[in-house]
């Protein structure tokens, strides 16, 4: 097996379109088939069921793709030590992060970061797939909530926030200090659309506590959100702190004594070699919250 022929055989099982992943790779159709029935043929069985335009993985396929990661990751960890010896503050650092967290917290130590590495390339991918995108190696680091344990990843908790609810400073609640979950209900809220890990967190919390919440809109940025909210159509559940992160004066942040809490972590795949810029960049984004 030839290390280019890997390289092509995961792209397609991320894509499943011979189309797709040409177009991706940078190589004709006719060019990526071929490899394809090559590494076929000296595997010896299909690794893909062709159907129309259609394509999916034959358990052949799954087998190899699990040890074809493995050794594309190995081959990137060797290359980021050596360049990690050559140079010591170069290369690149590829990161996942929320959308809500990037659209607040990053700026600043970016910034701060370039300075002292500024032949560093870094690479913010906004998602809520930050998982899968660690696990098919598209990213290096991940910032999310910190999830159940992964057999293929480690995660580093870096920080616990509370939630708060926003409101217009000319809203009746703006005076109030503290509010309880059960407050909540009718209120009309502004909040994530369904699947988002910000939605996926006060659903769980509302479920085991019993509330009924009434949802008025639904935005995929916690920055629309708090425009929304300023302009009075709704109220949004958000961390707490970001209160001072908004650059208005026309919100409130209402503490919510039993309400949602999420834990922050850093993480990458087990085994990864971690050079001495992303650790001094994981230290960075631990600082920032």
């Amino acid at each position: 097996m030839e290390l280019k022929q890997l390289r092509y055989f995961l792209v397609l099982c991320e894509e499943l379109h011979f189309s797709e992943a040409a177009f991706r790779l940078g190589i004709s159709q006719p060019s990526l088939s071929q490899q394809i029935k090559n590494l076929e043929s000296e595997v010896g069985l299909l690794l893909f069921d062709r159907i129309g335009k259609k394509n999916s993985q034959t358990e052949a396929g799954r087998r190899l793709e699990f040890y074809a990661r493995k050794i594309i990751n190995s081959i990137q960890d060797a290359e980021l030590a050596i360049e990690d010896l050559k140079t010591g503050g170069s290369g690149q650092i590829r990161v996942a992060m929320l959308p809500s967290d990037l659209d607040y917290r990053l700026s600043q130590m970016l910034a701060e970061f370039h300075q002292t590495y500024p032949e560093v390339k870094v690479t913010v991918i906004p998602s809520l797939e930050i998982e899968q995108l660690l696990i098919k190696n598209q990213v290096d680091l991940g910032v999310g909530l910190l999830r159940s344990p992964s057999k293929q990843l480690n995660q580093e908790s870096i920080f616990t926030e509370t939630y708060g609810l926003f409101v217009p400073k000319t809203h009746p609640l703006s005076q109030v200090k503290s509010i309880q979950g059960k407050d909540l209900e009718k209120l009309p809220l502004l909040l994530y659309p369904s699947g988002f890990y910000g939605r996926q967190l006060i659903d769980q919390w509302a479920q085991e506590r019993k509330l009924s919440l009434e949802t008025v809109m639904e935005t995929g940025s916690a920055s629309s959100q708090f425009q929304l909210t300023e302009k009075g159509v709704g109220l949004t559940i958000q961390p707490q702190h970001l209160i001072g992160e908004l650059g208005t004066e026309n919100l409130v942040a209402i503490e919510i004594s039993d309400g949602p809490i999420r834990e922050v972590a850093i993480s990458y795949l087990k085994d990864r070699y971690i050079s001495k810029v992303m650790l001094d960049f994981m230290t960075a984004v631990s600082l920032i919250f």
